[in-house]
């Protein structure tokens, strides 16, 4: 973000009347088309479920927009969201003032002429430069979802005050305030009164403020929110009785997620309020009392609240506390008896070893429970975890119990074992990482592993390419490599490169690197070739590092690569201009790939097809790695997204429907009389022929074109 930091003011907040001509410079710079407009009477993304014809030049708009660090994305419904680079975005050489005025006028061209914006998402160091910019937005936005990190500044505060007032068809909205703002916080309050839309809220304040009477009576008189996340401080000696009274007597509420301290000390009135609201479905509470008060509080929830489906409880004040035998078997007797809870999450310090041994027993007599999440914030006593597990494993209960990553000094596998740990941390001495990764192989439970390696030894490397090679199972792997491992010879990385790109179930993966890595490059094909790795993180622990060795040959490997969804690079990073160049390329490329899992997942819901659609449908349906992607966001099984993508294909399987959506013809294949005694054309193939050539034809190999001028005889 240094760009947005060496702006000055002068030059960064021309006046609405020197950017009048915004509009026809940015209509003309793009050829004159006056299709790519989408004004009040040509709401492109909202016309029979076309997408606004700006997505054929998304990456001529989002390199516009690269000098301010914002981009375009697409959503779902041929909708587009307009977000800042993260904050920890690596550094690079400050642009020009010429393409920051660019840049600004690009922007204010969409938000002016694009009411198919739906999404904002807005950062700190953005906002403080930019923030008047906002004020441009087409009284005809349909924006529906904006998030904004609210920094300092009463200027900034204001045009976000302004904005919100503006923003009639808003849905959803997510609020980080650094400090107490009254001006936000009225704001905030004035659109809970007035709103008919807003269906999701998620506000946090400093921890340190209270939360003010006028927001929470703004929530009591609110009768449109079905999600609510808040932070703000709740141990006074007065408790926020009005806030309680909102939640006990709320009817529409359906996930509510409350972050504070010691949620439910006595006197809060968090309990009656819960168990008095019968809607609620979603409850997480982000750090409890601990103890019988808890068991106790978490005993009426399960017995009266009777929508609740998901329940996380977070961390303890009071760590480990031996429950009474009475309060343990209340609570498990409701457990035992509760038919709508289908995944719970508890912290492991909730209660003493022996009365999570007690626990466990009693769980597989409730069938309705799907998972049981235990998790720890810290490095605990494994050794106090033996005589749990022991217990789990007479549960019979695989798969549905997860006690998270196993993160030891020193892995002992007895614990293993017993598959109640989805991840494990490999560190210590060189024979014990070697051990372990040779018994890991026996095992096919473990998801997710960290590895340390600090040595440069033939043999570890051996032994972590083939345990990465033969794990399909494996979603995420985490490395730390320091200095030495990094020097090692190219005959020890190349197996784990290769292990890297040829495994099918990778999904994500970090590298830490403790100083300068030569196989970076390496490592960068390795991870463009992958067709299964969506995510990437690359980090040199060093300040200022150049990154250059690792996005120059990614950006070269990304032409065909349709499943990286995200790459970050950490913020010590700093790049020249070409290596600035070479990350715009992969942001892109991920981009597009995320737009593309987006653009199927409404598609597979429309009744109508046009080539956006089609073509998603097509790139997703044809690589594993996206349709689990898609089955995930949708919440459905794998098999079933499937078999509905080739559903929707088969639509728009015919030579006609092929031809028609790629603009080759208005409405079917008719050619001309054959001349010099050739009789065979293209419209005689028939619907086995046709196959064929589509298995190596796809919708975005035809250069796409505007379709024939209704008087021409061949526009049929």
């Amino acid at each position: 973000m240094e760009a947005i930091q060496d702006l000055s003011a002068e030059h960064e907040q021309p006046t609405v009347a020197a950017s009048a001509d915004v509009v026809d410079d940015m209509t003309s710079f793009f050829g004159g088309q006056e299709e790519l407009r989408c004004t009040s009477d040509k709401p492109t993304a909202f016309n029979d479920n076309r997408s606004c014809p700006i997505n054929d030049v998304l990456p001529i708009c989002n390199e516009l927009l690269f000098d301010i660090c914002m981009e375009l994305r697409e959503k779902r419904g041929g909708l587009l969201s307009l977000v800042c680079f993260p904050t920890d975005e690596p550094k690079r050489i400050p642009p020009r003032n010429v393409d920051c005025q660019r840049s600004k006028k690009s922007l204010l061209w969409l938000l002016r002429t694009h009411g198919c914006i739906e999404k904002l998402k807005l950062r700190c160091n953005w906002m403080t430069v930019h923030s008047c910019i906002l004020l441009e937005l087409t009284e005809y936005s349909r924006l529906k979802r904006l998030k904004v990190d609210c920094p300092c500044g009463d200027t900034v505060k204001r045009n976000i005050v302004t904005l919100l007032s503006r923003l009639v068809h808003l849905e959803e909205l997510h609020v980080y305030v650094s400090e107490k703002s009254d001006i936000l916080v009225a704001a905030i309050s004035a659109l809970l009164r007035n709103t008919a839309c807003l269906t999701s809220l998620v506000f946090r304040a400093h921890s340190e403020n209270q939360l003010s009477q006028t927001f929470i009576h703004a929530l009591a008189t609110n009768s449109t929110l079905e999600y609510l996340e808040i932070l703000g401080k709740w141990d006074t000696a007065e408790p926020p009785g009005p806030f309680w009274s909102y939640v006990k007597s709320n009817e529409l509420l359906s996930k509510l997620y409350l972050f504070g301290e010691e949620l439910d000390h006595e006197g809060s009135l968090l309990e009656e309020a819960l168990v008095c609201n019968y809607h609620i479905s979603t409850l997480y509470i982000h750090k409890v009392c601990g103890g019988e008060r808890t068991v106790n509080v978490l005993t009426r929830i399960l017995a009266e609240c009777i929508s609740l489906k998901n329940l996380t409880l977070g961390d303890s004040r009071d760590e480990f506390n031996i429950i009474s035998e009475a309060a343990l078997n209340g609570c498990m007797n409701v457990l035992v008896v509760n038919n709508t809870l289908e995944e719970l999450e508890l912290s492991y310090s909730l209660w003493h070893p022996t009365n999570w041994i007690t626990f466990l027993a009693f769980l597989p007599n409730n069938k309705h429970l799907k998972t049981l999440e235990v998790t720890s914030s810290f490095y605990p006593d494994y050794k106090m975890y033996l005589p749990v597990l022991e217990a789990l494993q007479q549960t019979n209960s695989p798969g549905r119990i997860s006690f998270g990553c196993y993160m030891p000094t020193t892995v002992e596998l007895d614990l293993l074992r017993f598959r109640a740990f989805s991840g494990v941390c490999i560190e210590g001495a060189l024979k014990e990482k070697v051990d372990t990764l040779q018994s890991l192989l026996t095992l096919n439970h473990l998801t997710s592993v960290v590895i340390d390696s600090r040595e440069c030894d033939q043999q570890l490397f051996d032994c972590m390419a083939k345990y990465i090679k033969e794990k399909t199972v494996l979603r995420g792997i985490i490395l730390f490599i320091s200095n030495t491992a990094g020097d090692a010879p190219a005959a020890c990385w190349e197996p784990l490169f290769e292990s890297l790109s040829s495994n099918t179930s990778i999904r994500y993966l970090r590298i830490i690197v403790r100083g300068h890595f030569s196989y970076a490059g390496h490592l960068a094909r390795a991870v463009g070739r992958s067709r299964s790795i969506t995510q990437m993180f690359y980090e040199e622990y060093r300040p200022e590092w150049d990154p250059s060795g690792f996005l120059s040959p990614l950006s070269r490997e990304l032409d065909e690569n349709y499943n990286l969804l995200e790459v970050s690079l950490s913020n010590t990073a700093k790049m020249d201009a070409e290596t600035t160049c070479c990350w715009f390329k992969v942001r892109e490329v991920s981009r597009r790939n995320s737009g593309l899992v987006k653009r199927a997942g409404a598609a597979i819901q429309s009744p109508t097809l046009d080539w956006y659609a089609a073509n998603a449908l097509e790139k997703v349906s044809r690589r594993p790695v996206l349709v689990r992607e898609l089955a995930e966001k949708e919440g459905l099984a794998v098999d079933e997204v499937a078999k509905m993508l080739r559903s929707r294909l088969v639509s728009v399987d015919g030579m006609n429907d092929f031809m028609r959506l790629t603009g080759v013809v208005k409405k079917a294949v008719m050619c001309a009389p054959p001349v010099d005694g050739c009789n065979f054309q293209i419209q005689d193939l028939n619907v086995d022929c046709w196959r064929l050539v589509r298995r190596y034809l796809s919708f975005d190999d035809v250069k796409r074109c505007p379709v024939a001028k209704p008087d021409d005889p061949m526009a049929e």
